[in-house]
């Protein structure tokens, strides 16, 4: 009898290590995608920066540097909300906003600022009122 409990005590054991170690293994694997999405965010920002740095010749094409240009933050905003970096999120869909407004697509310039508010509402208060409202009302009031 008690032969037939130490062999249950000790596949309970192995079970129980077994599936601790699977669940390190898992943590870790989603640790790596969250650095490969952070680091996708900021290459999509570099494409971006990239794209807007673009010349045009007689403004032929500035339209198109602008819609690249905004779907390039977009996706960089998407990747950043995946790895929770809320005011790179936010950051990356306000420069959105801004190429598609000079694309006169209004549908696209309201949803990027929607996304950027959303965005920051996850941002601590005392964040988001000394990294983005304050700077935002000095440039009003210069």
């Amino acid at each position: 009898m008690d032969s037939t409990i130490l062999i249950l005590k000790m596949k309970r054991y192995v079970r129980g290590t077994s599936a601790h170690i699977f669940y390190l293994k898992q943590t870790q694997e989603e640790e790596l995608f969250l650095f490969k999405m952070a680091n996708r965010g900021d290459a999509f920002i570099a494409d971006a920066e990239k794209i807007m740095k673009r010349t045009t010749i007689f403004g032929f094409g500035k339209s198109q540097k602008y819609e690249e240009g905004a779907e390039a933050f977009t996706k960089a905003g998407n990747a950043f909300k995946i790895t929770k970096e809320w005011q790179k999120a936010g950051n990356a869909f306000i420069r959105a906003a801004e190429c598609y407004a000079q694309t006169e697509s209004p549908n696209d310039v309201c949803n990027s600022y929607v996304e950027a508010g959303n965005s920051f509402k996850n941002v601590r208060m005392s964040e988001f009122f000394f990294n983005i409202m304050l700077p935002l009302s000095y440039d009003m009031y210069l």
